[in-house]
């Protein structure tokens, strides 16, 4: 079993490509040659550095963003849906900011005062403040539907996803 960490749309991609058999992303980049089973639902909090104003706030809403810095991951060249739907559903005016780094270094990038980023609570690290409303990715187990999934493999899915229903995800 090789695991590779890379960006949703990167995963999505490698399935397309036969590169790889099975990838973790989010829902809403489900496509036509894609099949998939549902996952888990994360919800993103934002992080930031030690000295930044939402230090010590229970909960950021979205005018609060208002000119805030936004990091985001280079690597799909978009930002992912889930994101996108709640600034426009909650106004929220954020300034966009894109770095070449996979998702979960663009925390790093907000510990180092480059501005707030959008991360699951599990890798958050010490400073960081729910959104009020949330921002929930639902995340699905993929594969390619041009291939016929082996018994091994859908054991494989059905594995993972019972961990997505359980604690340990």
């Amino acid at each position: 079993l090789n695991i590779l960490q890379k960006g949703h749309a990167a995963i999505v991609e490698a399935l397309a490509n036969h590169n790889i058999e099975i990838g973790i992303f989010s829902r809403d980049m489900v496509s036509p040659i894609l099949d998939y089973r549902d996952f888990t639902s994360v919800e993103l909090v934002l992080t930031f550095s030690q000295d930044h104003p939402f230090n010590g706030l229970e909960k950021v809403s979205p005018n609060m963003l208002e000119g805030q810095k936004l990091i985001l991951s280079k690597v799909s060249n978009r930002v992912p849906g889930y994101i996108q739907q709640w600034i426009v559903a909650n106004d929220a005016k954020p300034e966009l900011v894109y770095y070449k780094v996979i998702p979960p270094e663009c925390s790093r990038l907000a510990w180092q005062g480059k501005g707030l980023a959008l991360v699951p609570r599990r890798i958050a690290g010490e400073r960081f403040a729910p959104l009020d409303p949330p921002i929930k990715c639902d995340l699905v187990v993929g594969w390619n539907k041009r291939e016929m999934p082996t018994r091994e493999m859908m054991t494989l899915v059905d594995y993972i996803c019972g961990l997505g229903s359980s604690e340990e995800a």
